[in-house]
């Protein structure tokens, strides 16, 4: 019996230390810091990932400090990630072909596959760099301001492909 309890607050331990890194991220990054809103991304019935937007201030603000927060619901390869991005990208802005082609270098060299279960932390920091994690390991950053703000823009536009989930990431806001 003091067997299986040991093993359950092990347990325990690991699934609070796993949940509060994800905490730990954002209050590196936020200090203190609001969940805006939620939402869940499906296409023609798939889920695909669950969102969320988070904000050092009690609304979204494109120029603070913000992060959002993806848990994918299923898998999805690098190439398909960055494509969609470049895709979204190209439709919302004035990005050249040069730049798009730098984008998506940078794009393909900061995402992996990903899998159901797993986990992509997005921030956009006080000095308008993206820093990135997956599944609470940082992989990388971005430090062309344009290429970030695009990128949130494929969620945050109000040109974005997915009104309805824009409108409930920035629900506190709107």
């Amino acid at each position: 019996m003091h067997k299986r309890a040991g093993y359950l607050l092990i347990l325990f331990s690991v699934i609070s230390f796993n949940s509060l890194s994800s905490e730990k991220i954002l209050k590196d990054y936020l200090s203190d810091y609001y969940q805006l809103g939620t939402g869940k991304l499906s296409i023609f019935f798939i889920d695909i990932y669950d969102i969320s937007l988070f904000s050092q201030t009690k609304g979204y603000l494109k120029d603070k400090p913000f992060a959002i927060v993806i848990n994918y619901l299923r898998d999805l390869k690098s190439y398909q990630i960055v494509d969609r991005s470049i895709d979204e990208i190209k439709r919302m802005s004035s990005a050249s072909r040069d730049e798009l082609e730098n984008y998506r270098s940078i794009l393909t060299s900061l995402f992996p596959d990903i899998y159901s279960g797993d986990q992509l932390i997005g921030i956009r920091t006080e000095n308008n760099d993206g820093v990135f994690f997956y599944n609470k390991k940082s992989i990388g950053e971005i430090n062309d301001e344009k290429l970030v703000d695009s990128f949130f823009d494929i969620w945050l536009s109000e040109k974005t492909s997915h009104p309805e989930l824009r409108k409930k990431l920035l629900m506190s806001y709107e």
